[in-house]
């Protein structure tokens, strides 16, 4: 079988009224591996929440590496730009919008869209 897929895409955000713009925020990034997938998002270990008699009611959490999985699939951003003191400062790296004060909710809508897509992408069979 031979299988198309897609190495990398771009996503405009929604932040802020974003898609309106004329020059909206643009998202370039890569889809994870499905090694990285699983470096990114793992399940904990079993821990016991409770017993009833000699049954065990044990609890596993998925865990998400969110700032790792934000860093290394993000490959640039484009059009955002942020007002210092009077000067414009762009943000076109990851790293420059983990570091920029303001930027939590477009970090949070960003790294949803990662973690939807890294589902979706995985052809592992």
């Amino acid at each position: 079988m031979i299988v198309s897929i897609e190495r990398r895409t771009t996503y405009i955000p929604e932040w802020r009224g974003n898609k309106a713009e004329t020059a909206p925020i643009k998202v370039h990034y890569r889809y994870a591996t499905t090694e990285e997938r699983d470096k990114f998002i793992h399940w904990s270990s079993p821990s016991v929440e409770a017993s009833v008699g000699e049954a065990a009611i044990s609890k596993v959490v998925r865990l998400i590496e969110r700032k790792d999985m934000f860093l290394a699939l993000v490959e640039k951003i484009e059009n955002l730009s942020v007002n210092e003191g009077g000067k414009e400062k762009p943000i076109t790296t990851p790293r420059e919008l983990l570091e920029t004060p303001g930027l939590n909710d477009l970090y949070d809508e960003i790294v949803g869209v990662l973690i939807q897509s890294t589902a979706v992408a995985d052809l592992k069979n």
